[in-house]
């Protein structure tokens, strides 16, 4: 599959290749795709009679699957066993002791409290983390944030700093009992740079700091605007209804599902299927592009019969075997093992009769 961009300045062109699920092409590195995950819905068609195409609001995680669970070590997230996670900074800012982070089933961090010999200072942690890859310039981004907080009277202060730049507040949250909370905060990134997000955690300086954070997101608002149309200059070539999305030899594969014709311990014989579809003017003839496989199996055979080019019109065509095919239940598949090209299927009827043969 081939769209175009219509959101950004230049034109951009990629590829979808529905076999890997992956995104290919000459601008992917610098395209918007890069940092989305998740599957691409929402097939439309605009009033030209063309596919358009209008993704999901995907985010980009900030930690694998966006979660804290345990991963292997160089992987952000990663918990070392000393008192440090992969890709984050963990510092004390006030309190006794060390500030420790570790991981189970989210990311803990704890420091005891900063008690009175502090002059009454609060017990403050901080933590950073370094987006993975640069965010893009001008683009409003919503952060969000799900944690535990266990210990009474906290607070967390949110900041974003550009490589290079200062931290900004993007907001605050806290509460004054322990239990799950969440924030979510909006920021525009000014500049196509690396971004760093610190969290400041903290609690009284009588009471030990304790939170643990559930999971981290960014979303880029502009992802879930994003529409887009396929390049059909370019990329896909043809007309709309004749030969626009010429699928490759081999490229068609169609299977039903395996009939039995509501009699499943009753033996059949399967004398032929009558296929009513059509294919634009220009196409190719494909021969034998029906088989069947019987009874279950996965192994097909080739049915005699070819399809022809139509002109758009719908026509039936008859495939069947030298002699009528016994078995429980069939199955077809259509492909297009001779030519590229497009075809359209309307409906299928078989020709049988039972044979009043129960199974052995």
């Amino acid at each position: 599959m081939a769209i175009e961009d219509l959101g950004s300045d230049d034109a951009k062109q990629y590829i979808y290749d529905f076999n890997s699920k992956t995104w290919t092409g000459s601008h992917i590195s610098s395209s918007i795709f890069q940092q989305t995950h998740g599957v691409k819905t929402n097939f439309i068609l605009d009033g030209l009679g063309g596919i358009a195409f209008g993704s999901q609001a995907d985010t980009t995680d900030l930690v694998t699957n966006g979660t804290f669970a345990p991963v292997l070590d160089g992987v952000d997230g990663n918990d070392n066993g000393d008192g440090t996670v992969d890709g984050y900074t963990v510092t004390k800012l006030s309190g006794t002791g060390d500030v420790e982070a570790f991981v189970d089933s989210g990311m803990h961090i704890t420091l005891d409290a900063a008690g009175a010999g502090e002059g009454n200072n609060s017990t403050i942690a901080r933590v950073e983390y370094e987006f993975a890859s640069n965010l893009v310039a001008n683009t409003e981004y919503e952060f969000v944030a799900g944690y535990f907080g266990w210990s009474y009277s906290t607070w967390i202060f949110w900041y974003i700093k550009e490589d290079g730049g200062n931290y900004e507040s993007i907001g605050s949250g806290g509460s004054f009992g322990d239990g799950p909370n969440h924030f979510s905060g909006t920021f525009t990134a000014s500049t196509s740079a690396s971004h760093t997000l610190k969290a400041e955690l903290y609690c009284p300086w009588n009471v030990n700091l304790h939170y643990r954070f559930n999971s981290l997101s960014l979303t880029s608002s502009q992802d879930s605007a994003k529409f887009f149309t396929f390049d059909n200059t370019n990329n896909i070539g043809g007309v709309y209804g004749q030969n626009r999305f010429n699928a490759a030899i081999g490229g068609i594969d169609i299977k039903t599902k395996d009939i039995d014709f509501g009699q499943s311990g009753i033996k059949k014989k399967v004398f032929a299927v009558y296929i009513t579809h059509r294919t634009p003017t220009s196409s190719l003839t494909q021969t034998t592009p029906v088989s069947y496989a019987t009874d279950g199996g996965t192994s097909f055979t080739n049915l005699t019969g070819n399809i022809t080019a139509t002109g758009g019109a719908w026509s039936v065509s008859k495939f069947y075997s030298a002699t009528p095919i016994e078995c429980q239940s069939i199955r077809f598949r259509i492909t297009n093992p001779s030519a590229a090209g497009m075809l359209e299927i309307n409906d299928m009827a078989i020709e049988y009769r039972q044979i009043h043969k129960r199974v052995a």
